[in-house]
């Protein structure tokens, strides 16, 4: 990773002044919001002063983004705001739900800046309140609001180095002892009623280093027993406590005891027969049952081992797919269950895609989402199907989702979304038409631009996609973008001076220079926004 560049010392102490100001202004109406409905003018005063320390902070950047600690927030690593109290600290209501960035970017208005404080002012201490603030992030489909969410938050361990390094090396040790009893007993072993219950009672109770000592006694009672039902009585064992552990959240010890049971399944001086028989533990770690288990333990317990939950799902098959799909509505255990998914549908895409049909939105999405992280050119066939589902939601994911995976059939699929109902579903298409750089993608965007409904868009809309036809430096763009600012018409004037200020705006990115006496002759207009984004863009081209 490259460095981060930040500005000279005077630059950044005048960025710092502007984005302290910003977070000055978000508590000022946090406070308010307490006091007077959104409707009140003295709350709409704070909220328009929010907006207008933010675009004075977006003159010189394009986002800004701000790290998260318990008691702090920061910018470009210089503080902008600390509390060491938890209570009213506007880092820690981050911090709590394992926000470790988040990001206001160039574009946001007053009325998503509005949602987002509602957001914040929300009581999140009541009983009664289901929600934590990255759910409610999720849910709110922010545009120019971002966040970065902390995976391993779940599951930070206060164990000492010391003490993880000492239990490796334990269960370690108690795996390579048991590996190497290649000789077997003659001496038959009977497993009673009352030993099962023994030893099962032993596991509850027992500690980290006694649990391994167990589970090599138990898999070495496997050698001895002669008799089928002491087997089966072994292998219900085995499964006690592979359930046992699900229930106290310690995947890695239950992992653990998998990899023993895979052993045993290789090991071909144990014997194909009873081999076969041990299938029944893994037909019990892809059983409802047991997912279940794991959804209940990663929704109340306050900490889990990630990497240990990585170790356990790598142990379960493509049966297990359907069984965590109805969960990813839970806000909780959604990051654990969607990396899950993606562990266990890098082989089964297929599987996974039956989410899309879904009709509960927040499922078919985090779908979309998983599929685009495996990125397999066969879901494309599967994606293109949900480009029809009814909420816009996930048509959206659909799409972004598709952005990661390379396949030529995208760009007409695509080509079509460029005309959804639904603005956010239009720009996300035009996003990832835009990274594929290609002379047809070109040609597809210079259409659409050029289309008679694209005069009618509001301006927000234009500006997004004349900013991705930038991405093309050549002429026939640059032909396009002078046309377009040279355009005058009598009716539908207003419009037409939205493509105008876009294509003026457009010119200022790709730098062309040839273009500044016709953007000089728009910075005349009357109009406002043509004159604006003219005057920007000529700030650019003569720097």
């Amino acid at each position: 990773m490259e460095a981060e560049e930040f500005p000279t010392d005077k630059a950044l102490e005048e960025e710092t002044r502007l984005v302290k100001d910003v977070i000055e202004g978000i508590l000022k109406a946090k406070k308010l919001l307490k006091f007077y409905p959104s409707n009140n003018p003295i709350y709409i005063n704070a909220s328009k002063e929010i907006y207008d320390k933010i675009y004075n902070v977006f003159k010189e950047n394009d986002a800004i983004s701000l790290q998260i600690s318990m008691t702090a927030l920061s910018y470009k690593k210089q503080q902008v705001y600390g509390n060491p109290q938890k209570e009213g600290n506007l880092a820690f209501l981050f911090f709590k739900d394992g926000i470790k960035e988040i990001t206001f970017l160039k574009g946001i208005d007053q009325k998503e800046m509005e949602e987002f404080m509602k957001i914040l002012n929300l009581d999140f201490t009541t009983e009664d309140f289901d929600d934590d603030i990255v759910t409610l992030l999720w849910m709110g489909e922010f545009e120019h609001i971002k966040y970065i969410v902390d995976e391993d938050f779940l599951g930070d361990s206060e164990e000492s180095d010391h003490d993880e390094i000492s239990d490796n090396t334990l269960a370690a040790a108690h795996r390579d002892a048991l590996k190497k009893s290649i000789e077997r007993s003659s001496i038959s072993i009977h497993i009673s009623d009352a030993d099962s219950q023994y030893i099962a009672k032993e596991i509850r109770q027992q500690g980290q280093p006694k649990f391994y000592k167990i589970i090599t006694i138990i898999f070495e009672l496997l050698y001895l027993t002669k008799e089928a039902t002491d087997t089966k009585k072994i292998i219900q064992i085995i499964e006690d406590i592979i359930e046992n552990c699900l229930i106290k959240g310690d995947f890695e010890k239950a992992s653990y005891v998998l990899d023993m049971v895979k052993y045993v399944i290789e090991d071909k001086t144990f014997g194909a027969n009873n081999a076969e028989t041990f299938k029944k533990i893994n037909d019990a770690i892809n059983s409802r049952d047991f997912i279940e288990k794991i959804v209940e333990t990663l929704e109340s317990l306050p900490e889990i081992d990630k990497h240990g939950f990585e170790a356990y799902i790598k142990h379960l098959d493509k049966r297990s797919i359907p069984l965590f799909m109805p969960f990813l509505g839970q806000p909780k255990s959604r990051p654990f269950l969607i990396n899950a998914l993606i562990i266990l549908g890098r082989h089964n895409a297929e599987a996974v895609s039956m989410g899309l049909h879904d009709r509960r939105w927040d499922i078919a999405k985090g779908t979309a989402l998983i599929l685009g992280k495996i990125a397999s050119p066969d879901s494309i066939r599967n994606l293109t199907k949900a480009l029809s589902y009814p909420d816009h939601r996930v048509r959206r994911e659909v799409i972004n989702a598709m952005d990661n995976i390379k396949s030529p059939e995208k760009i007409s699929y695509l080509k079509n979304t460029l005309y959804d109902e639904n603005k956010s579903v239009r720009l996300a298409a035009a996003k990832t038409l835009g990274n594929i750089k290609t002379e047809e993608v070109k040609k597809v965007l210079l259409d659409e631009l050029s289309g008679k409904d694209f005069l009618a868009k509001d301006f927000p809309e234009k500006r997004e996609f004349y900013r991705i036809i930038a991405q093309w430096h050549d002429q026939e763009v640059k032909d396009f973008l002078i046309k377009t600012l040279n355009k005058k018409r009598f009716l539908k004037r207003t419009k037409n001076n939205e493509s105008r200020a876009c294509a003026a705006y457009t010119l200022g990115i790709i730098d062309n220079k040839d273009s500044i006496k016709s953007i000089e002759d728009a910075s005349k207009s009357k109009n406002k926004i043509l004159k604006a984004m003219s005057l920007e863009a000529l700030n650019r081209l003569k720097d």
